[in-house]
């Protein structure tokens, strides 16, 4: 099984785990699981809500790191001094940054949709 396989099972795998996990806090939600009244202020007490503030948190985490690792690999290409393999280690860095902030964005986007379908 090659390297793309086993990720996409992987990622099948985690979904499932990840809707049977939600669908268990939804029913403990739904029996009467409830914050205090005395809540403190944001803090929240929707599932829903709960779970688009951690999402939003670490898009901004992940896009922070990103925009880190393209400015480190523009840096790195501009200071290459015509030496080709710091150039291309450069050229990679930011290859790496900009695809694993499209998987971010791609990743944030589906966890949306699926809170939304499941919550």
């Amino acid at each position: 099984m090659n390297k793309i396989n086993k990720s996409i099972v992987f990622a099948l795998a985690s979904l499932f785990s990840f809707r049977v996990k939600i669908a268990t806090i939804k029913a403990d939600w739904e029996d009467g699981w409830e914050m205090p009244d005395d809540t403190p202020a944001g803090v929240t007490t929707n599932l829903e809500a709960a779970v688009g503030n951690l999402t939003d948190w670490l898009l901004g985490v992940i896009s922070m790191i990103a925009v880190v690792a393209i400015i480190w690999g523009g840096f790195q290409y501009l200071t290459s001094s015509g030496n080709q393999d710091q150039a291309r280690n450069a050229k990679e860095t930011i290859k790496f940054a900009l695809m694993g902030l499209v998987i971010a964005g791609i990743a944030y986007a589906f966890v949306r949709t699926i809170v939304k379908i499941i919550l």
